[in-house]
């Protein structure tokens, strides 16, 4: 399989976005044009400067999408083989947009691929920069365990954090307690739905294991506050991925509890 990049980029000025948001917003679509195009096939990249924006085209040669594909793209949890991506899922890129005055839209021929626009706000100097959670707690690398028994999301997660964090993956609670030792991890992701062992039950063993550690579910289930399976839990992100400052937001904040627990586990 050959894909053929063709790029086309004007002079643009800043626009209201995250640095690491746009970056996986454009990984995104760039991944799924590549899955749109198992024979092969050519990407065009540009951005042009109109009165709306900055103008973001991502076009393959792909296989194209249907109009009711079209239509319910950017739904939440609605996929298809050509959407898998990043593991963001295109509600979350929809909603990322959405919170910088952003859109993205869509337009395709089955058998003829796809065109995705993304329309982006000039900034304003006068804005205050956007807020990051992140700011909140002291920042520093940390060893992060990734459990997810899908390989797909968890190396899609890898590749949101890996720039920040070491990170090791695994793909099942039974593996993950036949390798890990105790204090081996400041923070361990974990996805609540998984075949062997569920992720509530992986924490119970591993905070057991390491009292002090962080530990973040991921879930596609809406979980009330009193839920019991949160009960290990420091932290709960739901599916599909959200944005990747407040991904690392949380990771961050994984490490900040384990350090401070740490600390007074010291004294």
């Amino acid at each position: 399989m050959r894909i053929e990049i063709v790029v086309d980029l004007a002079k643009l000025p800043e626009v209201t976005a995250t640095p690491d948001g746009l970056h996986s917003i454009c990984t995104n679509l760039i991944f799924n044009a590549v899955d749109a195009m198992p024979q092969g096939g050519t990407l065009t990249i540009q951005a042009q400067l109109k009165e709306t924006g900055v103008v973001l085209v991502f076009r393959d040669t792909g296989v194209g999408m249907s109009k009711t594909t079209q239509q319910r793209i950017f739904e939440p949890f609605f996929t298809t083989k050509a959407n898998i991506g990043t593991g963001l899922g295109m509600a979350t890129v929809y909603n990322t947009l959405a919170q910088w005055g952003g859109t993205i839209d869509v337009e395709s021929t089955p058998g003829h691929g796809a065109t995705f626009f993304i329309t982006l706000p000039k900034w304003q100097k006068t804005h205050a920069p956007l807020p990051s959670e992140e700011r909140q707690y002291a920042h520093r690398k940390g060893q992060v365990l990734l459990i997810d028994d899908d390989e797909s999301v968890a190396r899609s997660i890898s590749l949101l954090l890996q720039d920040s964090h070491d990170i090791t993956i695994r793909h099942s609670g039974k593996e993950v307690l036949a390798h890990i030792a105790p204090g081996e991890y400041d923070a361990i992701v974990i996805d609540l739905g998984m075949p062997d062992m569920t992720g509530g039950q992986l924490a119970q063993h591993l905070r057991r294991l390491d009292p002090w550690v962080g530990l973040i579910m991921i879930t596609g289930w809406i979980l009330n506050e009193d839920d019991p399976r949160r009960a290990h839990f420091d932290q709960v992100l739901y599916k599909p991925i959200p944005d990747p400052d407040r991904l690392k937001a949380v990771v961050t904040k994984a490490i900040s509890l384990h350090d401070e627990r740490m600390r007074i586990h010291q004294r």
